[in-house]
C-alpha cells in the first residue's frame, strides 16, 4: 500500500475531523487522542463566509509550530501532519477577515498514556 514516505509507523499518527467556529460544545473542543503519539493532521471545517476570509492559521499552541494548510472545499482544509508534544496540546485556528478583524478558536488534544 501507498502513503507518505516522512511517516514510517501508522500507529504514531491519527486524522482528525474537527469543525471551528460553529458554536460547538466544550465536550468537541477537547479530543482524547491516546493512539496520537506525535503526530496528527486536521481535517476541518471553517464555519464563516468564506466570501469574507482573508487569511487562515493554524498554530500548535504548545510547541510553536505553524500548519500548512490546505483547501479541500469551499469551507474545508486539511494540514499537514502537526507536531505534537507529550500531553496536552493547545492547536488554535486564527481567521482574518477581509476588514482586519481576527477571530479564534481551539481544540486540545492530548497525547501519550
Amino acid at each position: 500500500t501507498r502513503k507518505i514516505a516522512s511517516v514510517e509507523d501508522d500507529d504514531h499518527s491519527q486524522i482528525v475531523d474537527q469543525s471551528f467556529f460553529c458554536n460547538h460544545s466544550i465536550a468537541e473542543k477537547s479530543l482524547r487522542a491516546k493512539s496520537v503519539a506525535n503526530l496528527v493532521m486536521i481535517n476541518f471545517k471553517v464555519c464563516k463566509d468564506e466570501k469574507k476570509i482573508e487569511a487562515i492559521n493554524l498554530i500548535n499552541e504548545s510547541n510553536g509550530f505553524v500548519a500548512q494548510l490546505f483547501k479541500t472545499g469551499p469551507v474545508h482544509y486539511k494540514t499537514d501532519y502537526i507536531q505534537l508534544n507529550n500531553g496536552s496540546n493547545k492547536i488554535v485556528v486564527e481567521v482574518v477577515l477581509k476588514d482586519g478583524q481576527k477571530s479564534t478558536d481551539s481544540l486540545v488534544i492530548l497525547t501519550g498514556s
